[in-house]
């Protein structure tokens, strides 16, 4: 095999990289990033409803909280009436 044959099959090899080859990558890149960035929003969005989850539950606790003061107020009011 000549040099030149050489020069031009490392050619054909390039081309065919060029053409076929990295478009094909390229395309993957970007299916890749768009999978990750659709990851991103679904983490930032479950992120966002265990904030609100967290925000409801502390609300019913506090709710349920005050109710049981209040029920353990009204069990000592009752039990100082007298006895009739």
């Amino acid at each position: 095999m000549t040099n030149n044959q050489r020069r031009e099959m490392i050619s054909v090899v390039g081309e065919v990289l060029e053409q076929v080859v990295l478009p094909k990558f390229e395309k993957l890149e970007k299916k890749i990033d768009q999978g990750f960035e659709k990851l991103n929003e679904d983490v930032s969005e479950l992120k966002d409803t265990t904030v609100r989850t967290e925000l409801k539950l502390n609300s019913v606790v506090e709710r349920q909280d005050k109710q049981n003061d209040n029920i353990l107020k009204i069990n000592k009011v009752l039990k100082l009436e007298p006895k009739v």
